[in-house]
């Protein structure tokens, strides 16, 4: 998981917390931590429920177009080569 997204469980609750202040903007990396903390809670029986929250003020301000330019948003969190 990457510093930018936070897993907790509590109780039968898995909370996904998305760190990337200031606007917690879907930039490289969340994504990618967003798709591991949901790859650990479908191997746990024990979740009943899954919470997104962001950390801060905001919960997302949108995406960081001019962090990975010529990919598309769409794309983000896929593995290089993985079909569509």
């Amino acid at each position: 998981m990457t510093d930018l997204v936070q897993l907790t469980k509590d109780n039968g609750v898995a909370v996904i917390t998305i760190n990337n202040p200031p606007v917690n903007a879907l930039s490289p990396g969340v994504p990618e931590g967003i798709s591991e903390a949901l790859d650990q809670i479908a191997q746990d029986d024990s979740v009943k429920a899954v919470v997104l929250i962001g950390g801060g003020r905001t919960f997302v301000a949108g995406a960081d177009i001019g962090a990975d330019e010529g990919k598309r948003f769409a794309d983000f969190g896929k593995e290089e080569g993985a079909a569509a």
